[in-house]
């Protein structure tokens, strides 16, 4: 079924979204193919131990830091419910955070005003069954994985973690069924945080399982498009431009072909990268997301050749990472990092291989 894996203290525990653990009870249940999906649920709601567990994640290790002087950055929407159309702001909660993992709430009017156009933004969105304090621990994992650790080659960014409410309900189906509806809804507040930067201002948006839905369905909401009956016209501008990665996107796999739910986002990008792995046990079960269809994930499959209408490029990780759904396991990765941090902290060149359509498989 559907959970992922958090290593604390040297055990597992339930973490991210729509990750299979590998202990020896669900190891038992990947190998019995006969099992019912009524007996998986059972097995996973009663083989797990409370999610408050997770909260009590340790604080990250004192990062030894470099000479470039980032700003990292919490965006908190977990206290906001469905969107209304308004023109009254969005009430995001902002922090300031520390390579410790100390935060310091900040006003947000102040943090859209101190994003400078010369300085890269770059924008991390969680998957499925993170806790605040999960968000924020594995958020400055990335960042430590993907952009501290190319201080040296690069210049100041702003690193952003989007933490949304994601947090472990009861019943496995209706966690993922409804954490889908949720992910819709925060692509409207993501696209008007988007809305509210300078059009001159490069941003990169990286989104793991759930988080790559948000980020598809805001960038197509920032085209001027509507999602779920709301758009962003209150706010729109021309917009900054964008670069995406998706890690095991949690998103129907034709969703970015035109005409459908999130047709417009790849023209509004000015790169993108498709991570995706058809080893993932998870994502192999994403059909379970709809009651009334039977979708295959973005993340699963790859972009299908019929949605290949600009450019972008796609890599399958299956011999990276394996079974897994766990952004831990990608970022782990050397070659993996080298291509996620190629469209995450440079900019398109005309004659990359990722301004043409690709498919590479490792």
């Amino acid at each position: 079924m559907v959970h992922l894996t958090t290593r604390a203290s040297g055990r597992r525990e339930c973490g991210n979204s729509l990750t299979i653990s590998e202990d020896l009870v669900m190891q038992r249940i990947l190998y019995r193919p006969y099992l019912t999906f009524g007996m998986l649920c059972v097995c996973l709601t009663t083989g797990w131990a409370s999610s408050r567990a997770d909260d009590a994640l340790p604080t990250p290790p004192e990062d030894p830091g470099s000479s470039i002087q980032d700003e990292i950055w919490l965006l908190n929407t977990r206290h906001l419910g469905c969107p209304e159309q308004t023109t009254e702001p969005i009430d995001f909660r902002v922090s300031r955070v520390s390579e410790s993992g100390q935060t310091e709430p900040a006003d947000y009017a102040d943090f859209i005003e101190s994003q400078s156009a010369a300085r890269r933004t770059v924008v991390y969105v969680h998957g499925n069954r993170n806790t605040y304090s999960q968000s924020l621990t594995y958020g400055l994992q990335v960042y430590r994985k993907l952009v501290a650790s190319e201080a040296g080659a690069r210049q100041p960014v702003c690193f952003l973690i989007w933490s949304w409410p994601s947090s472990q309900i009861k019943g496995p189906l209706r966690d993922v069924r409804v954490k889908a509806s949720r992910a819709d809804k925060q692509a409207y507040y993501f696209a008007n945080f988007l809305a509210q930067l300078s059009p001159d201002k490069p941003v990169s948006l990286l989104g793991f399982s759930y988080g790559a839905r948000i980020l598809t369905g805001a960038v197509h909401r920032f085209s001027g498009e509507s999602l779920a009956e709301r758009t962003i016209e209150a706010t729109q501008n021309d917009g900054p431009a964008l670069s995406m990665v998706l890690v095991a996107a949690a998103v129907q796999n034709d969703w970015l072909c035109p005409g459908k739910c999130h047709g417009n986002a790849l023209a509004a990008l000015d790169q993108l990268l498709n991570v995706y792995n058809d080893r993932d046990p998870a994502l192999k079960r994403y059909r379970v997301v709809s009651a009334t269809s039977n979708p295959e994930a973005l993340g699963y499959t790859g972009l299908p050749s019929a949605c290949r209408h600009a450019p972008y490029r796609q890599i399958n990780a299956r011999c990276q990472v394996g079974r897994t759904h766990d952004i831990r396991d990608y970022i782990r990765s050397w070659s993996l990092r080298q291509r996620i941090r190629s469209v995450l902290l440079a900019p398109p060149q005309p004659d990359s291989p990722l301004a043409y359509s690709s498919v590479e498989n490792n």
